[in-house]
């Protein structure tokens, strides 16, 4: 989606509303990781994606070839590998110190496009990334100082 409504497409919500969904998920991985299970996490996470990806394969299944099937457990250890090290990290540090190298996927995706897709960035996108990670890195660095100024200092033992 960019500035402007010359480009708006009735499809430009899907991938709006897609990235409403990956909030909330960020959000709850961090809730969640303080209390719960690691391990019990993973398993809802992927128990829960494949129940609601299963509502539209009635819709849209195409039969892959052995090499998309292939490409498709790849991406599944790897997203499954990555989730649950996020879990782990979330459970261990502070949501303002890792949030800051979540932004480091900018960089990994305009990669992987160029590579894969042979998609160069436009001035438009390298500004979006821009503003997103410049207001993502603000608001933690933001936060950690507020938390030490409102941390109750603990005693030296």
């Amino acid at each position: 989606m960019r500035p402007g409504t010359g480009a708006l497409h009735w499809a430009s919500f899907i991938m709006l509303a897609m990235a409403v969904d990956y909030a909330l998920f960020q959000i709850l991985t961090r809730v969640l990781s303080q209390t719960e299970d690691p391990y019990a996490s993973q398993f809802m996470a992927g128990v829960v994606g494949t129940a609601v990806a299963t509502l539209a394969l009635p819709f849209v299944w195409v039969t892959p070839s052995w090499e998309a099937v292939g490409l498709l457990f790849f991406a599944g250890f790897m997203g499954g590998t990555g989730h649950f090290m996020m879990i782990k990290a979330y459970g261990r540090a502070p949501a303002s110190v890792l949030v800051p190298f979540t932004y480091t996927a900018l960089i990994w995706v305009s990669f992987t496009g160029w590579l894969v897709f042979d998609e160069v960035p436009d001035a438009w996108t390298v500004t979006g990334m821009a503003v997103i990670a410049s207001a993502g890195i603000y608001i933690a660095h933001r936060e950690s100082r507020l938390r030490r100024v409102w941390e109750p200092s603990k005693p030296r033992e």
